[in-house]
């Protein structure tokens, strides 16, 4: 499909720091005959785009617009080339097998990506959604569009991609550790400072992390809150109960119906 239904970057893009954050460096157009580094794409297009998606974030006169994410495993997104999933074509699909950057006919791989507006180019502030038209892309041109992922931005997307994960405590805990092998010291710095934002402890903690307000949302029904620290039963159960019953009474009426017990 072109189209898909928009959905908050929030929820689906690992590790995404919020709409407050500052955005990635833009991207930034080279000439054909070169290689393309992280952050780098062609200045060029595929028939397809030109004829039919002019207008589309992917057209070469909106692109550098947008910051671009690919398709992972669990139908989210990241900014981890490491990480695209390839997109399988069914035996069926008709068109052309290209990429819409370079126009290529590929026999390889093509990727599934996504994109979201700049913030200097949003008309009013609120909440970012991903565009709802779908980019198919090479992995040589995709790996541009990504841009240049930091060491620390890499580590969040990883911390943040644990939860999904069935992996023991122990693989989990050398994940990180290799992690904080593979920086400098200034890149340890902001892992460890990034580890204590989302354990809720040091200096710069706060009551809520952008990954517990991300995951409220995900939550059906909405409404519901996660709490930063455990609480004891009779406030868990109150507070589901509020305002008709209150904490105290009920841990009163606990006791007595113990006691007649």
């Amino acid at each position: 499909p072109r189209m898909v239904q928009p959905v908050p970057v929030v929820e689906a893009v690992i590790g995404h720091p919020g709409d407050a954050a500052e955005d990635p460096p833009p991207i930034r157009f080279v000439r054909r005959g070169t290689e393309p580094q992280a952050g780098e794409v062609f200045e060029t297009q595929s028939g397809e785009i030109s004829r039919e998606h002019a207008s589309a974030p992917i057209a070469k006169r909106n692109r550098a617009k947008f910051n671009w994410v690919a398709r992972t495993e669990g139908g989210r997104f990241t900014r981890d080339p490491d990480k695209m999933v390839p997109f399988i074509r069914h035996e069926k699909q008709i068109g052309m097998w290209t990429c819409d950057v370079c126009g290529k006919m590929c026999c390889e791989q093509l990727y599934v990506f996504r994109a979201y507006l700049r913030q200097e180019f949003l008309a009013e502030l609120g909440v970012r959604q991903l565009d709802p038209f779908v980019a198919y892309i090479s992995w040589r041109c995709g790996r541009g569009l990504l841009g240049h992922l930091t060491e620390t931005a890499r580590f969040k997307e990883e911390v943040f991609s644990l939860a999904a994960t069935d992996a023991s405590v122990d693989e989990v805990r050398a994940q990180l550790e290799e992690a904080l092998r593979r920086g400098g010291r200034e890149d340890r710095l902001n892992l460890i400072e990034e580890l204590e934002r989302l354990a809720g402890i040091g200096p710069g903690s706060s009551k809520k992390t952008l990954e517990m307000t991300a995951v409220e949302r995900l939550i059906p029904g909405g409404g519901s809150v996660l709490l930063h620290s455990a609480e004891d039963v009779f406030r868990a159960v109150a507070r589901s109960l509020a305002p008709r019953v209150g904490a105290r009474q009920l841990a009163v009426g606990a006791l007595a119906e113990a006691l007649d017990r």
